[in-house]
C-alpha cells in the first residue's frame, strides 16, 4: 500500500496519491477503496514523480470538460504541479513553484 496517502473523491472516483518505491503514485476507485481501477496495462497505480521527500503529495480533481488531475509534489527547492489530462494515466510537469 502507498504511504503517507492523500485523497479526493469527486465524480463517483476516489483518487489516492502516495509514496511507494521512491515514487508518488496514484490510485483509482470507484467503490470508496475497496477495489481499485486498473490503468491500461493493468496496473493499479501510476506514477507521478519520483518522491525526494517523505512528505504527502497534494491531489486535485478539477471540474469540468477537460479539466486535468493535478498533484503537487516536493521537490527541492521547489513544489511541481504535474498534471494529467487522461485521468491519471500519463503525467507531466505543469509549472514549478518557489525554489532558488
Amino acid at each position: 500500500m502507498l504511504s503517507l496517502p492523500v485523497a479526493v473523491e469527486r465524480d463517483g472516483l476516489l483518487y489516492v496519491v502516495g509514496i511507494r518505491d521512491g515514487f508518488y503514485r496514484v490510485r483509482r476507485s470507484s467503490d470508496g477503496g475497496a477495489t481499485w481501477l486498473p490503468y491500461s496495462g493493468g496496473e493499479v497505480e501510476r506514477p507521478v514523480a519520483e518522491a525526494c521527500t517523505g512528505q504527502r503529495a497534494a491531489l486535485v480533481k478539477l471540474t469540468g470538460q477537460g479539466a486535468p488531475l493535478l498533484a503537487c509534489v516536493a521537490g527541492w527547492p521547489e513544489l511541481v504541479v504535474y498534471a494529467s489530462y487522461d485521468d491519471g494515466e500519463t503525467w507531466e510537469a505543469e509549472s514549478t513553484i518557489g525554489g532558488a
